[in-house]
């Protein structure tokens, strides 16, 4: 029986750590009196919007830069012409 639970807890850690730990965010927001409020809510979205604002203009950036690449390496792709 060790044996077995020390291979699913190496699985878990391993493989599945993300739904771990949401499993135990879940846990704590429903014990926790006002952490699953709307306000509560709110307010971290508020928060997190200045960093998601930023990888959404990083992403693009390298998006953008890729292709360029991409165009200037492979002879088959072309840039479009914007004269």
């Amino acid at each position: 029986m060790s044996a077995h639970l020390h291979r699913l807890s190496r699985l878990l850690f391993e493989r599945h750590l993300i739904w771990l730990l949401l499993a135990v965010l879940v846990l704590f927001g429903v014990n926790i009196r006002g952490f699953a409020t709307t306000q509560n809510l709110l307010n971290v979205m508020w928060a997190a919007a200045p960093l998601g604002c930023m990888v959404l203009g990083l992403f693009l950036v390298l998006l953008g830069s890729i292709g360029i690449v991409a165009a200037a390496v492979s002879p088959n792709i072309k840039l479009k012409d914007r004269s």
